[in-house]
């Protein structure tokens, strides 16, 4: 690796990511399987995870840590996921089964390590939704995963910066 590290710095406000536009680049393989529908339903799920973590995450850092760059990042990114995703809301909407989804009679368990096990189990649960929504845009979309790793990677750096000190 031995690369020089660079510091990420949040895109201004008055530049925000451009829609994404999802093209059925494997059309075929998904309709022939039927599984759109279930792609879809898996998208909505996953971008929800996201949406949520990086709202917990960011007023965790306004209004518990009093972090404002931190928040103003997350602030960033939770707007950037929607701009990619937004056109496509009722598709992601028309997808959703809350009633079959077995997911909602999991048990939350507390976090006994506090606001710190709280923080990383949110840059977490994001990363790993951000992964789920990167792979699966391979198949709907040619702009999705590269854009998606991009705000992965950004959650990355700002988990490092507030889970990554030891004994803190």
């Amino acid at each position: 690796m031995g690369g020089k590290a660079v510091k990420w710095n949040p895109p201004p406000p008055s530049s925000p990511t451009p829609p994404l536009r999802l093209r059925r680049v494997r059309q075929y393989v998904v309709a022939e399987r039927g599984e759109e529908a279930r792609i879809w339903r898996l998208l909505d799920a996953n971008a929800n995870r996201v949406r949520e973590g990086l709202r917990v995450l960011e007023d965790t850092m306004r209004f518990v840590l009093s972090q404002p760059n931190a928040t103003r990042s997350l602030r960033s990114l939770r707007h950037s996921l929607d701009l990619l995703i937004r056109d496509h809301y009722s598709q992601l909407l028309a997808a959703r089964k809350v009633e079959e989804d077995s997911g909602r009679f999991n048990v939350a368990k507390p976090y006994k390590g506090g606001v710190k096990e709280l923080l990383a189990a949110n840059f977490k649960r994001c990363a790993e939704a951000m992964r789920v929504l990167e792979e699966y845009g391979r198949i709907m979309s040619e702009s999705a995963p590269r854009k998606i790793q991009n705000l992965r990677f950004q959650v990355y750096t700002i988990e490092k910066r507030f889970c990554g000190k030891k004994g803190g």
